[in-house]
């Protein structure tokens, strides 16, 4: 968006993320090439004016914390735009902006920080931003911006994209709890029938929630699922790194949400609610672990 004449501030949590952006450019690695960009970065403020727009991309589990530090930042008719995964955050967001100026996105960008002020490209794809009446020329003109940038922006309506969420919601509900339970690279989950089998019925349930809440999925999550873990074969799902280093993961945002919705609608979801048992308790006992 800097590309495109915006003023763009980068706000992390990490304030040594904050410091390396800030004093030396960030970095974004592509493969074998490198581009370190100019942007302003802080742990809890930006100036001159209040935002006009904020993406929140934190873990879903950070989504209250981050908030309660933006508000205060934030224009009055502020929109505030949630790229996360899982389900809950943009109610999280709309409890404290109202939801008028929540915005639900859906990304098929994969990034992830490799150093402070060091980011990779893990894929390039195509971001979703739900429009309604009152929001959609802004949106417009923020995807207009967002995609000379470089990151491929449409504006579609609210149905459609909540199929996107659910459908990416199926896909990563059949990688990221089986990769971590079996302590895989993706690519083993469909290598592996025993394990394949694991992820097409931890779909399947999370399909059949999606069907009771009326969402229609905007694509095929077990085609997805096969061809993402292929293109990801080697790589590991941030759930099960996050649960290797001995960090909280997202779990409740993934298995237990789809659990939670599952019983409150009457589906059964008996694999995720065991999947996220095992991958709660993963992570209490974190320091008794062992190791060879």
């Amino acid at each position: 968006m800097a590309e495109a004449g915006a003023d763009v501030w980068l706000i992390a949590r990490n304030p040594h993320h904050a410091a390396a952006a800030r004093n030396h450019g960030l970095t974004i690695v592509k493969g074998d090439t490198e581009q370190t960009v100019p942007i302003r970065a802080s742990t809890d403020s930006f100036e001159p004016s209040p935002a006009e727009f904020i993406f929140v991309t934190v873990k879903t589990y950070d989504t209250e914390v981050a908030v309660r530090r933006l508000a205060p930042y934030l224009h009055e008719d502020a929109l505030a735009i949630t790229l996360q995964n899982g389900l809950g955050s943009i109610e999280t967001m709309a409890e404290h902006f109202g939801e008028e100026r929540c915005v639900l996105g859906v990304t098929f960008e994969g990034a992830t920080l490799l150093d402070p002020g060091r980011v990779a490209d893990m894929g390039s794809g195509t971001t979703y931003l739900a429009a309604g009446d009152a929001t959609r020329e802004r949106l417009a003109r923020l995807a207009e911006a967002l995609t000379a940038g470089g990151i491929e922006t449409e504006v579609r309506e609210q149905r459609e994209v909540e199929g996107l969420l659910w459908g990416k919601l199926a896909m990563a509900s059949g990688i990221n709890p089986i990769a971590t339970v079996l302590r895989v690279p993706n690519g083993a989950l469909s290598e592996f029938e025993e394990a394949c089998e694991l992820s097409r019925q931890a779909i399947a349930e999370t399909v059949a929630v999606a069907a009771a809440w009326g969402i229609e999925l905007a694509f095929d999550p077990h085609e997805r699922f096969e061809q993402t873990t292929r293109a990801t074969r080697d790589m590991s799902s941030c759930t099960l790194l996050d649960a290797m280093r001995g960090r909280r993961t997202e779990i409740d945002a993934i298995s237990g949400a789809i659990a939670d919705e599952g019983d409150r609608l009457g589906v059964p979801t008996p694999l995720h609610r065991m999947l996220w048992r095992i991958i709660k308790a993963i992570e209490a006992t974190a320091e008794r672990r062992v190791h060879e």
